[in-house]
């Protein structure tokens, strides 16, 4: 699986998790979150 689709998937379980909860990635009581940096290591 290549690096961007592994983020696209992290990403849209992030999404669902925070949805869950009651949240979205512009309101988290009150506060926006914001990712700035991702990095993948692949180990075999």
């Amino acid at each position: 699986m290549a690096n961007d689709a592994i983020l696209r998937l992290v990403h849209e379980s992030r999404l669902r998790w925070l949805k869950t909860a009651g949240f979205s990635e512009m309101d988290i009581s009150g506060c926006g979150l914001i990712t700035a940096f991702k990095t993948l290591i692949q180990m075999d």
